[in-house]
């Protein structure tokens, strides 16, 4: 006996409908090769204390195959820091159209290892924003990503859209940032909510501040801040790290 639902599979035990899983970021997300489709579906995963390996373990020999038997094009995985998840896995949304099949002895094994090792899951649907990010996409995930994540105050997202359009876009891009993603939540518990992808290239950068005013006079950065506000009730930031070898990319 085989089964279908990938939805049905991941609700009943995870919803792990993919790593942007929020990744990432967060990973998010956020920018997903070789496809770079506009839409992707996040899952953020919390493990419990010392489960990692049999996570990654599952993931390589259960998730793995699922994904390839269904026709994906990829699924990312990254590590999430400064978050309380520590994985993301994403992909395409689209992917969903396309459930696939899993065994029994596959889904017995999926829904054991979820059952001891995952605390909690938390999936989300974003949309790109092409009109606010810049910078092409490159033939495979950066290393790092550094993900702000801005929640609005009710009736503020044209607002928000204006002043990082008009103001914080153009300074960015006169810092020399070299790409830059805007994913807006539609579906999940912080829908509503933007988020600011930018790839980093190690840990030492964040060293030299945020990337997003690192180098920016005071000046700019006050006028960029006085557009918001009222308009951003808060912001979190975190890391994440792509895991090439827990991610999937489909054979060429």
């Amino acid at each position: 006996m085989s089964y279908h639902c990938f939805d049905r599979l991941f609700g009943a035990c995870l919803t792990i409908g993919l790593l942007s899983c929020s990744v990432l970021v967060t990973d998010a997300t956020a920018q997903l090769n070789p496809t770079d489709p506009a839409t992707l579906r996040v899952t953020l995963l919390k493990l419990k204390p010392g489960q990692g390996a049999a996570w990654r373990d599952m993931n390589r020999e259960v998730l793995h195959k699922y994904w390839e038997d269904a026709g994906w094009a990829a699924v990312s995985v990254y590590r999430t820091r400064f978050s309380e998840s520590n994985l993301a896995i994403v992909t395409d949304i689209g992917n969903y159209d396309n459930p696939g099949q899993m065994s029994d002895s596959d889904l017995r094994r999926f829904r054991a290892t979820n059952a001891s090792a995952v605390e909690w899951s938390r999936t989300r649907v974003q949309h790109k924003h092409t009109d606010l990010s810049f910078g092409a996409p490159t033939d495979r995930p950066a290393a790092h990503i550094s993900v702000s994540q801005s929640k609005l105050a009710p009736g503020q997202r044209a607002a928000f859209i204006k002043n990082l359009k008009e103001n914080a876009i153009p300074r960015w891009k006169e810092m020399g940032i070299p790409a830059l993603t805007t994913w807006e939540i539609l579906y999940g518990e912080d829908s509503g909510d933007f988020l600011i992808v930018v790839p980093i290239e190690n840990y030492g950068e964040l060293s030299q501040g945020t990337p997003f005013y690192r180098g920016m006079s005071d000046e700019d950065r006050a006028q960029i801040f006085a557009g918001w506000d009222g308009v951003i009730e808060s912001i979190t930031r975190s890391v994440g790290d792509y895991l090439e070898n827990q991610s999937y990319v489909a054979a060429q």
